[in-house]
């Protein structure tokens, strides 16, 4: 599978055209990177996350690419490439994204926050905390919830398409407040 470059991202995460839409693509089991290699050769805008996962096995370390959201890929296409996609045999279903305007700013932020290679985890559950914006470092303007995990502070991420969010730790040092909810 080709290597996506984060400047290849930020060219693909933006609106579609003439009538393509993005859409969340769940896929088969373990279809993840075969589905994002079928949009590849469809010449479809395409994202999916992946994460660092470290094994080891005879005291020997392995470390491999993971989805970050396991059965999900997202892409951007309209009805008949939609219907020609799902024809594949990779993909159980779709799910329709209302804001896509939304979709794509949280894409782009956890695109941010994996491109940087952080310790980023799926969340299991997105708690009620304050909203934060990073204001130092490489994430500067990612916004998110803050979080307290194990005494540490994290940053989550949300991903309302999903009913998702990933977290990863941050220095409370580099965040700030926002007083409200943003308004996307």
């Amino acid at each position: 599978m080709q290597e996506t470059t984060a400047h290849d991202l930020t060219q693909m995460l933006v609106p579609g055209i003439d009538g393509s839409e993005w859409h969340v693509f769940r896929t088969r089991s373990r279809r993840e990177k075969k589905a994002a290699e079928l949009f590849a050769q469809m010449g479809l805008a395409h994202y999916l996350p992946l994460r660092d996962k470290v094994t080891r096995t005879s005291g020997r370390r392995f470390t491999s690419k993971v989805p970050l959201f396991p059965g999900y890929v997202f892409g951007c296409c309209d009805g008949g490439r939609r219907l020609q996609a799902m024809r594949s045999g990779c993909f159980a279903q779709w799910l329709e994204v209302t804001d896509q305007e939304q979709f794509l700013r949280e894409l782009r932020g956890i695109q941010l926050v994996t491109e940087h290679g952080a310790d980023v985890q799926l969340y299991p559950q997105l708690q009620r905390g304050k909203w934060v914006q990073v204001v130092r470092g490489p994430l500067h303007g990612v916004v998110g919830r803050i979080s307290r995990r194990s005494g540490r502070f994290r940053i989550v991420l949300e991903l309302t398409a999903l009913q998702a969010a990933v977290a990863m730790e941050v220095d409370m040092q580099d965040v700030e407040p926002v007083d409200v909810e943003p308004e996307w």
